[in-house]
């Protein structure tokens, strides 16, 4: 009757231990995501501020951010930034894939996860907007995970005078890096009219 006892109590024991350690798991898991999720949009923060900077220094002007890509990839997006009066590229993706959604919304589409803007129209006035947004989705990727993305997206602003203002964001001889650090590289390479461009390279 004892050896009963002993061996019942053993099995709870061990019932015990092993649902600790999956709901342990499961909850550093998410606080993991959690940091990285805001990790992630301090960099991209970081980034615009960088892009912003190199622009209004003129030609030639050069900032490096370092970035820990351990569980996500950085890519550089050229192309137009609203065909069809639609969020389009021009910008950098970080991109993480987990087990939870880390980005709240309703649908797919992007949303505005910038602390410092209040809009996603592609084209603003200058006062009181910036030309950089940050944007972010969680979209289904395979059983049970999620592709979560934090745009930074460049568009236009107008000012009074109805002069525009575009800061184009051009891949470099290398736009995307995942794994490690990566270095992203700002420079500025000239203006065309009225767009600044400004060559983003990911080493």
């Amino acid at each position: 009757m004892m050896a009963l006892s002993t061996i019942l109590m053993l099995a709870i024991v061990i019932v015990l231990v092993v649902a600790a350690y999956f709901w342990g798991s499961s909850l550093l898991q998410t606080q993991e995501d959690t940091a990285t999720s805001s990790y992630v949009r301090g960099k991209m923060l970081e980034i615009k501020r960088n892009v912003i900077e190199v622009t209004h220094e003129g030609i030639n002007s050069t900032r490096t951010v370092q970035v820990d890509l351990s569980r996500g990839e950085l890519s550089v997006l050229g192309g137009a930034y609203c065909p069809g009066s639609a969020i389009g590229k021009n910008g950098l993706v970080y991109n993480i894939t987990t087990s939870t959604k880390l980005i709240q919304a309703t649908n797919e589409s992007w949303v505005l996860i910038d602390p410092r803007e209040n809009s996603t129209k592609c084209d603003e006035s200058y006062e009181e907007n910036g030309p950089g947004v940050l944007l972010g989705r969680s979209r289904p990727h395979g059983s049970g995970s999620y592709s979560n993305e934090y745009f930074l997206w460049f568009r236009k602003l107008t000012d009074d005078d109805s002069n525009e203002f575009l800061i184009s964001i051009l891949p470099g001889q290398s736009s995307a890096a995942s794994g490690g650090t990566g270095t992203v590289v700002l420079r500025n390479t000239g203006v065309s009219g009225t767009t600044t461009n400004v060559t983003v390279t990911v080493i």
